[in-house]
């Protein structure tokens, strides 16, 4: 019989991508998690390159391949602009043990994202004994808050940066061999105070909005399908 393996003794690392230019987001991110206590933030020097989404998907090649050498079951990655949710400790105390008792089933885990819609729920499950519930999804953006199974490290570590940006590139990755796992309600959120460091052309107020508002429709249908967790 199969025996999962135990969750990451404890702290749990958090790899957090940052810009060595902007010690402003290195301090804002590391005082976002200071009350999560079950978790220590590791800054990674993020990758610079005229192009902002290449430089931020090799960030993240980066950070899986720290994971990689360590030989880590799963790596949390965040972007230097992530907002954990108000209770992330608390929740995460029973996601974290879930992902790992079910390691086979799936492949990344996304804290939230925005352009998701109910027909993009592929599947829902509530984990067993919690209100929390976990989505399999098709499609959405956003990479602010992600885990990687070690079961993607390598095809993470593969990809061409210079084809898409990350979060569009998740959505390539062949199904059903690929699981993404999304939580409703989100764990976490993207600061919504200034502007991307990946585009000028995006603004980090308008990603804020939209990944609330797809919050509150998925929290909406996936309430409609467990309605003790309107109590």
């Amino acid at each position: 019989m199969y025996s999962p393996n135990p969750p990451q003794q404890q702290p749990i690392s958090i790899y957090a991508i940052n810009l060595k230019h902007r010690p402003d987001r290195a301090a804002r991110v590391l005082q976002q998690f200071q009350s999560c206590t079950d978790y220590t933030v590791q800054l990674v020097e993020a990758v610079s390159t005229p192009n902002g989404a290449v430089g931020c998907f090799m960030s993240h090649q980066k950070c899986v391949g720290i994971a990689k050498s360590l030989n880590l079951e799963y790596v949390i990655v965040v972007e230097d602009d992530c907002e954990p949710c108000a209770d992330f400790n608390d929740r995460m105390k029973v996601i974290l043990p879930h992902l790992a008792a079910t390691q086979f089933e799936w492949s990344i885990y996304l804290g939230g994202t925005f352009k998701t819609r109910p027909y993009d729920v592929l599947a829902h499950e509530k984990i067993p004994g919690s209100p929390e519930v976990l989505c399999s999804v098709k499609y959405g953006y956003c990479t602010h808050f992600v885990i990687y199974n070690r079961s993607v490290y390598d095809a993470v570590l593969a990809a061409d940066p210079e084809r898409m940006p990350i979060d569009h590139w998740l959505w390539t990755l062949p199904r059903p061999e690929t699981t993404l796992l999304v939580s409703s309600p989100f764990v976490a959120t993207q600061s919504g105070t200034d502007a991307s460091d990946i585009s000028a052309s995006n603004d980090n107020r308008t990603i804020n909005r939209r990944i609330k508002r797809t919050n509150i429709i998925l929290s909406t249908f996936i309430r409609s399908k467990y309605p003790t967790l309107k109590n």
